[in-house]
């Protein structure tokens, strides 16, 4: 359905927004095969860059090296205490870096993260000298950021939006659909409400979501931000012809029953499905990789 709007729109500069650079390739392969050679297909960072140059943001990105060389410099700058054995380790500033874009893209700002460490330190004094280190080290890192004059990707598509927010004329009508994505982050939904609420764009947001799926029930709180903004919400119905027809009754019952307390009925799983138990992490990817193998020298097509 989404795709086949995007079709529809495409004549119009149309922008289809999927996860990530292989599913772009996929789908600008797939569309193009339909007729479709206008539009675009892109990433959520393409959109960023898109929203950016329509907006006349001139904010400059740093690369991944850039940002790890900078996060390095911060944490080995920062006088710590607390965590000064935990930042001698290889993979304390990536980890620190992984938890800046988190909260970049929950739209938490430096302010916001040290007030929040507060009220929990404030529950047990303990916590303190952490919650001080951590929230240091994310605003010592913006501060650099700023000082060189540069963003890096989470902050770029932050600030590209603000751009646009204070001029949204400058985006034009061009129609947007998000396709693909399990979830949106607070930064994605960002963008879905500034481009169909200030810009006034048309935009389509499709997510596999069912209230009452037990397995789903973590996209409520996206779906309820979500649906304030939506003129119009389409629920399709439950499907089972992507299922091969030999496994498709076990496969699609799994589908509608996973993680559900109490199944209506058991089906009996027949060889469409296997369990697997494993000691851990690499267990676990040892015996999926001896499933593959298997199936492979039975003659499954890679």
């Amino acid at each position: 359905m989404v795709l086949g709007a995007y079709a529809d729109a495409a004549r119009r500069g149309a922008l289809l927004v999927v996860p990530t650079s292989v599913d772009a390739r996929h789908y600008a392969r797939e569309v193009a095969g339909e007729g479709v050679v206008l539009g675009s297909v892109l990433t959520f960072s393409g959109l960023a860059y898109e929203i950016a140059r329509r907006a006349q943001y001139p904010g400059r990105r740093v690369s991944a090296l850039q940002r790890e060389r900078i996060l390095e410099r911060v944490v080995g700058g920062s006088r710590l205490d607390a965590l000064r054995a935990s930042a001698s380790a290889a993979g304390f500033a990536a980890a620190a870096g992984e938890l800046i874009a988190e909260l970049q893209r929950s739209l938490v700002d430096p302010g916001r993260f040290i007030t929040g460490l507060r009220a929990w330190a404030a529950q047990d004094v303990r916590r303190a000298p952490y919650a001080h280190e951590v929230g240091r080290i994310y605003s010592d890192y913006v501060r650099e950021l700023d000082r060189l004059g540069r963003v890096d990707r989470e902050l770029y598509t932050w600030r590209a939006l603000d751009a646009l927010r204070a001029e949204p004329h400058r985006w034009g009508a061009e129609p947007v659909f998000f396709y693909g994505f399990d979830d949106l982050t607070a930064l994605e939904r960002d963008a879905v409400e500034t481009l169909a609420r200030v810009v006034g764009a048309e935009v389509t947001v499709s997510l596999t979501y069912e209230p009452g799926r037990e397995a789903l029930v973590a996209r409520a709180e996206t779906m309820e931000e979500l649906r304030p903004l939506a003129e119009r919400v389409v629920e399709l119905p439950a499907q089972d012809e992507h299922y091969a027809s030999a496994s498709r009754a076990v496969l699609h019952h799994l589908e509608r029953s996973l993680f559900a307390a109490a199944p209506v009925q058991r089906v009996d799983p027949g060889p469409a499905l296997t369990l697997l138990e494993a000691g851990g992490e690499r267990a676990e990817a040892e015996l999926v990789a001896e499933q593959v193998l298997e199936l492979r020298r039975d003659g499954v097509p890679a």
